[in-house]
């Protein structure tokens, strides 16, 4: 069973370690990883942890000002269950839509959700770390999500 809540102290060494491991074993273009990363990373961000049968296996962190997502990451064996499309509607509930966000073009996994679930490719960039797309929710896919 999914289960979406808001995270706390509590959450956060468990949040720290899916962050560090994907990163670490995913993100070819990150030159370097540690744990630490995950506190700065989220730093005045709103974070949403993801549960499955009570263990968190995801999270996604917004900047609200914004409505950007800065992060969103879900363990491998918790893919394609509904979790990381149970993340980005919490999100949309509590903090507004329609939600933004940057997802390097070398992703190619990520990109694959987000336009299956909707979302579209605005602009494109170059940062530290490679190119990245500009991404937001398309509207009308968000509203018919929102109706189910």
């Amino acid at each position: 069973m999914i289960e979406i809540k808001v995270a706390d102290e509590m959450d956060n060494a468990a949040l720290a370690k899916i962050y560090y491991d994907i990163r670490l074993k995913e993100f070819v273009w990150e030159k370097e990883v540690c744990m630490d990363d995950f506190k700065k990373s989220t730093e005045g961000e709103r974070i949403l942890a993801g549960l499955v049968d009570g263990a968190i296996a995801g999270f996604i962190s917004v900047w609200e000002p914004d409505l950007f997502v800065h992060n969103l990451f879900v363990c491998k064996q918790y893919r394609r269950t509904g979790l990381g499309a149970a993340l980005i509607a919490e999100a949309n509930r509590k903090y507004g839509s329609p939600l933004s966000l940057k997802c390097m073009k070398d992703n190619k996994n990520a990109l694959t959700f987000y336009e299956k679930n909707g979302w579209k490719i605005r602009e494109s960039g170059m940062c530290e770390e490679g190119e990245y797309y500009f991404m937001v929710q398309d509207a009308v896919e968000n509203r018919k999500k929102q109706q189910l």
